[in-house]
C-alpha cells in the first residue's frame, strides 16, 4: 500500500514540475467559467431569460467556418495552415437597446468555447476557451437583420506546436487567442437568428516561450441561435 502511495505521490510531482502550469491555468479558469455560469442558470432560472433585445437577455449558439492562415508578419516559409472551426457560445444582453443614431444597438458578452482541427499542413487540434469577448449588433426597432462587430481575448491548449506542423510560429501547447471580427445577423420571428461572419484569427504564446511568432488566420463562420 505504502508502495502504491509513493508511486502515486511520484507521478503527482512529476505532473506539476514538468511544464504542465498552463494546462492548470486553463483547467483552472474552465473551471471557473463553469461554476460562474451554472450559478448564473441557477439564479436566473426562476425568471428566465428577459425578451429579446432587453437588458438580461440571453442566448445559446453555434458556429461552423473554416479557417486559412495569412502571412502576416510577413515572412519566408511561413507555415499555411487550414483548419475547421467549431465553436459553442453563450450571449448575454449587458445594455439592452441604446443610442438613437447610426450606433444605435446592444452590447452582448460573448462567451466561446472552440474546437479547430487543423488538416494542413498535417493534423492537429485545438481547444479555446475565450470568456474576455464582447459583440455590439446594431440593432433597430423593426429591423430584421443587423451588423455585429466582435473583439476579445482568450487562451487555448494546442498540440500544433509539435514538428511538422507549426512548431516554427509556436511554442509550448500553452497558446492565448484573440478574435477580432464583424458579420451580418439574421433574426428568425419567433426567435433565434443565424449569421454570416468573419474574424480575424490570432493564436500565440504572448512570449512565454519561443518561437512566439504567432499564427494569424481569416476565420469565415455560418452561426446560429436559439
Amino acid at each position: 500500500m505504502r508502495n502504491n502511495c509513493d508511486t502515486i505521490s511520484t507521478f503527482y510531482y512529476l505532473f506539476i514540475n514538468l511544464g504542465l502550469a498552463s494546462m492548470k491555468f486553463f483547467r483552472n479558469l474552465l473551471n471557473l467559467f463553469i461554476i460562474s455560469f451554472v450559478f448564473f442558470l441557477a439564479t436566473n432560472s426562476y425568471a428566465g431569460s428577459a425578451p429579446r433585445f432587453e437588458k438580461g437577455h440571453y442566448q445559446f449558439g453555434t458556429e461552423l467556418g473554416y479557417g486559412a492562415g495569412i502571412n502576416i508578419p510577413n515572412g519566408r516559409d511561413r507555415t499555411d495552415i487550414q483548419f475547421f472551426h467549431i465553436a459553442a457560445n453563450f450571449q448575454y444582453d449587458l445594455t439592452g437597446n441604446i443610442g438613437k443614431s447610426w450606433y444605435q444597438g446592444n452590447l452582448y458578452w460573448f462567451n466561446e468555447l472552440n474546437v479547430d482541427l487543423l488538416h494542413n499542413p498535417d493534423f492537429g487540434s485545438l481547444i479555446g476557451f475565450s470568456p474576455l469577448m464582447m459583440q455590439y449588433k446594431f440593432v433597430k426597432p423593426g429591423k430584421k437583420w443587423a451588423p455585429t462587430l466582435l473583439a476579445g481575448g482568450g487562451v487555448s491548449l494546442t498540440d500544433w506546436d509539435e514538428k511538422d506542423l507549426a512548431e516554427r510560429e509556436i511554442g509550448g501547447d500553452f497558446q492565448f487567442l484573440l478574435h477580432l471580427g464583424a458579420g451580418l445577423e439574421f433574426f428568425r420571428p419567433k426567435g433565434g437568428s443565424f449569421s454570416v461572419n468573419y474574424r480575424f484569427y490570432h493564436i500565440s504564446n504572448a512570449g512565454t516561450q519561443r518561437p512566439n511568432i504567432g499564427l494569424n488566420a481569416n476565420l469565415f463562420t455560418l452561426g446560429f441561435t436559439f
